[in-house]
């Protein structure tokens, strides 16, 4: 039969008071340490004698561990610690405020939005308007992008390659079926302009929004122009706050090359795995991208995933547009860009993926998810290697705000796909007070 262990008996309490007195005695003529002093040296021996505590202490600067603790983005701002993992979490990056007015702006731009009746082409894409131009160097353009009714539902990657060969049938070579090339003067149109591009499966056969389907659900992202007009926006892009974090990570001249609005409705499908300097490259690299969490995400709504230390390997591919003649020129130089290939030129460029090194695929187990609150920073490497998978709980949504930054003295080629018309040039952002020497310095 089961047997309890014997009770122990009562304390002598006489010994105990006398044991306490004595040592009370004693710690009196001895100099006092304050206990945080005492704890971080016993931590500071503990993951001495312990390779592994030392490497899982160093590895838990996500969000997913420290969660519980009350600090400040500035305090996160560790610049050794970026530049080891590839990205940083700044926690509470934006307030309430701030958050309820971006996404108050969203609102605005969706109730005013008439959704379109878009005619489809046989490869999926769809010629497109967008929603307001920024024309304007400097100042920028009025108050709120105008609105246009068309949108777009194409996707980069086709889904098949342009020369299909009908399975199942013996045709002789040289009698495919060739596919129409895709349309992407949508994508290209879209740098400087509020432009509206929809979820997959958003459009019924007849070109309108699925019977039921609200406009939040049905657009993905407004893109990629949208720091340019007046509003908030812009008042977030151009915050002291954010040019202090570029600054000291090590960008000297930091210039916004591009904005986005992601709406990602629940069960809205995720991103593929990508590198950032994959469409916003430079020579030398140089892309820094900020994710703003606009809603609290987590795993079940389709957070990001991130693979720690992937931003030390090459960058595999780049995005670049064909058909055109284009010239280069650096990413802060107006004008630079009058011969690349953008806005009023009379000319049928594409958009392709140009492979530049070979990779291993990695597992997905490789890939750490970032779990983070409303109003947080995920600050990340251009080449760091990410993706968010589709959300899974039907009633959570997971909007963001991304920044895209570059330094502006750095090589923008005329080949990337991105290009600004004629006189318009990349905001720089102002930099702070007091700046740290970059590590761009040399351009």
């Amino acid at each position: 039969a089961h047997q309890s262990p014997p009770r122990l008996p009562p304390p002598d309490l006489h010994q105990h008071r006398s044991r306490r007195r004595w040592q009370w005695r004693r710690r009196r003529k001895q100099p006092q340490v304050p206990q945080t002093f005492r704890v971080a040296a016993g931590l500071r021996g503990l993951f001495a004698t312990s390779p592994l505590l030392c490497s899982i202490a160093l590895a838990s600067d996500t969000p997913n561990d420290r969660r519980g603790l009350a600090m400040s983005w500035e305090s996160r701002l560790d610049v050794e610690l970026f530049w080891r993992q590839g990205f940083l979490w700044l926690p509470g990056f934006a307030d309430e405020a701030e958050v309820a007015a971006l996404r108050g702006e969203m609102d605005r731009m969706l109730n005013e939005w008439a959704p379109p009746l878009m005619n489809g082409s046989d490869d999926g894409s769809s010629k497109a308007l967008d929603s307001g131009t920024a024309t304007n160097t400097h100042p920028v353009a009025p108050t709120g992008p105008p609105l246009s009714p068309m949108a777009s539902a194409s996707s980069l990657r086709p889904p098949q390659p342009p020369m299909l060969r009908e399975q199942g049938s013996p045709q002789a070579a040289g009698t495919e079926k060739t596919q129409a090339p895709p349309d992407h003067s949508f994508m290209l149109n879209s740098a400087t302009k509020a432009s509206f591009f929809l979820e997959p499966g958003a459009l019924d056969g007849n070109g309108a929004l699925q019977p039921g389907m609200s406009k939040r659900q049905a657009v993905r992202k407004v893109a990629h122009g949208i720091h340019l007009f007046e509003g908030p926006w812009r008042d977030f892009v151009q915050s002291p706050k954010v040019a202090r974090v570029a600054h000291a990570l090590g960008w000297r001249r930091p210039a916004v090359v591009q904005t986005l609005y992601r709406l990602a409705s629940a069960q809205a499908v995720g991103v593929d795995r990508h590198q950032d300097s994959t469409t916003l490259y430079t020579e030398p690299p140089s892309c820094l991208g900020m994710w703003l969490a606009l809603e609290d995400a987590d795993e079940s709504n389709g957070c990001l995933r991130v693979r720690r230390g992937s931003h030390r390997e090459p960058i595999r591919e780049r995005l670049v547009r064909t058909g055109c003649e284009q010239g280069d020129g650096g990413a802060g130089d107006e004008g630079a860009n009058e011969d690349a290939g953008g806005e009023g030129r009379d000319c049928q460029a594409r958009l392709v993926f140009k492979r530049l090194v070979n990779a291993t695929r990695q597992p997905d187990d490789a890939f750490s998810p970032l779990q983070t609150s409303s109003g947080d920073l995920l600050v990340m490497h251009g080449a760091l290697e990410h993706f968010s998978e589709r959300g899974q709980d039907p009633r959570r949504s997971r909007e963001s705000l991304q920044v895209h930054i570059v330094e502006a003295g750095a090589k923008w080629p005329a080949d990337n796909w991105l290009q600004y018309p004629a006189g318009m040039r990349f905001d720089e952002l102002t930099p702070p007070p007091t700046s740290k020497p970059s590590v761009f310095s040399e351009l």
